[in-house]
């Protein structure tokens, strides 16, 4: 006895087109309800010197929920739960020696838990800084990301950005 396909074999173009309408159709429902953002700097923000600074991410690219604020520049979780936060800041022309810290402000609490720093080495140096966490959230709770720098005088922020996605 031999089985055969009760009917013509399907072409593979015909596959694939119907393979990506259904691939599309999965992270068009994934995506639609997650909480999450990526908010990024779409201008130069002076940040002053030896001050905790909060980072104005002020283009949003991606927010289903509408949960990330450019008014008070916060993600403000509606679900609660487990997220992946991460972040990251470029500040232009820094002096030899300077610090730079970049931080999570936890619910306008100091980014005392969640942070990382940079030192500089040489004069007329751009600093990049980038922090990375896993936190806990209940509804209501609201993150935002504050950067510091000890150069002596202003220094200019023209890039960075903010991300958070619900992984549990």
């Amino acid at each position: 006895m031999s089985l055969k396909y009760p009917g013509p074999v399907p072409r593979i173009a015909t596959i694939a087109r119907e393979f990506q309408a259904w691939l599309e159709l999965v992270r068009q429902h994934i995506v639609k309800d997650k909480s999450g953002c990526l908010a990024e700097k779409n201008a130069a923000q002076a940040i002053p010197n030896s001050t905790d600074t909060k980072v104005e991410f002020d283009l949003v690219t991606f927010d289903p929920k509408s949960e990330y604020s450019t008014t008070d520049y916060r993600f403000t979780s509606q679900d609660g739960g487990r997220y992946q936060i991460n972040t990251n800041i470029y500040l232009e022309s820094l002096a030899d020696g300077t610090l730079v810290s970049l931080g999570l402000a936890f619910n306008d609490a100091p980014a005392i838990s969640f942070f990382n720093r940079m030192f500089v080495y040489g004069a007329g140096k751009h600093g990049t800084v980038a922090v990375s966490a896993i936190m806990e959230l209940d509804p209501g709770d609201y993150i935002h990301a504050e950067v510091w720098h000890d150069h002596g005088a202003a220094r200019n922020l023209t890039y960075g950005s903010f991300s958070m996605s619900r992984i549990a």
